[in-house]
């Protein structure tokens, strides 16, 4: 820990933020990301040196050399989410945590000299830290926030800087506060009212909160009481239909041997169903040659083998090819 507070007072750090140098500021912001995660750390006497590091990658009005080109609004809105987790582990009622940082995002709201991207920053900060703070110092501020935003997006003569973060602002604008307009208006939505009440961002506004309206309830997740219980969730399984009972030959051989019959006949035997059960079926083949013809001791060997496994399924089934191979040669 004593590392880690000693790259916090490092002056590269300042210079980081003063040169603009926004890999490092990213690499900065997933180390703070890591100590927060790790649950060994006791972080708490170094909070005065964690918020302002994340703070200024907030709302410091320039953190890239090229802010037309640099996506230094995704560091805003990753450090944006690691205040609020540092106020949701670190909020005490003697510390008041959340209400000061709550109260330096709102005081970017009321300042009209405002840099754009500071602004940006203080209402993503704001936003990360829950609908009753979008409800209390967001939506109040929402027509003041137009105004500012719609001469930049509609006047002559703009900077693409301030033309691009203007945007930004009512994209995000757009998207955390359709949520919390949608429960604290009634319907029908009048496009009219929103824009008595909200000024330039009225139209984008109401065109939100209808399609949050429509928008189907997103569901539920149950949380265990218990971080080690398990939640078993069952599904219910249609009934198996019974297939139908189709007898099968199972075994088949060949038995050769003398016989003074001409031509060949076929014997099947089915064994009798007892008691509900299924019994196997046998079908013996047999085949006749011209009389007088000597048995050979091939053949003879062969039968002794088909008589000794009549019992074994799996064998009665090879020996049967295995005759039937014999036979044609």
């Amino acid at each position: 820990m004593h590392e880690f507070h000693g790259i916090l007072n490092d002056p590269a750090r300042k210079i980081n933020v003063v040169q603009n140098n926004l890999a490092l500021l990213i690499y900065l912001m997933r180390m703070v990301k890591a100590l927060l995660d790790n649950s060994s750390l006791y972080l708490e006497k170094y909070l005065h040196e964690l918020i302002p590091s994340v703070s200024t990658c907030i709302v410091s009005r320039q953190l890239c050399m090229r802010p037309e080109l640099d996506n230094h609004w995704a560091l805003r809105d990753f450090a944006a989410r690691l205040m609020a987790q540092i106020c949701k582990n670190f909020n005490t009622s003697t510390n008041n945590l959340q209400t000061r940082v709550t109260r330096l995002f709102s005081q970017a709201l009321q300042n009209d000299k405002t840099h754009l991207s500071s602004l940006y920053g203080a209402i993503a900060g704001l936003s990360e830290l829950g609908s009753e703070v979008i409800k209390v110092f967001i939506i109040p501020r929402l027509k003041f926030i137009s105004e500012r935003i719609e001469q930049h997006l509609q006047g002559a003569n703009i900077s693409n800087t301030d033309k691009i973060a203007a945007g930004h602002i009512r994209a995000m604008l757009q998207k955390v506060s359709a949520p919390v307009l949608k429960t604290i208006r009634s319907a029908p939505d009048v496009v009219e009212d929103y824009k008595r009440d909200y000024g330039f961002l009225g139209p984008t506004l109401h065109q939100a909160v209808v399609k949050a309206r429509s928008a189907p309830p997103a569901p539920t997740v149950t949380t265990p009481p218990n971080n080690n219980s398990v939640t078993i969730v069952t599904t219910p399984i249609a009934p198996s239909i019974p297939r139908p009972h189709i007898p099968q030959v199972i075994n088949q051989q060949r038995i050769g041997g003398f016989s003074n019959q001409s031509g060949s006949s076929t014997i099947s035997r089915q064994s009798s169903q007892s008691g509900g059960s299924e019994q196997s079926q046998q079908k013996f083949v047999i085949v006749t040659q011209r009389p007088n013809t000597p048995q050979t001791e091939f053949e003879h060997h062969g039968e002794e083998d088909n008589g000794n496994s009549e019992g074994d399924q799996e064998e009665g089934i090879n020996n049967a090819h295995h005759g039937q191979n014999t036979n044609h040669h």
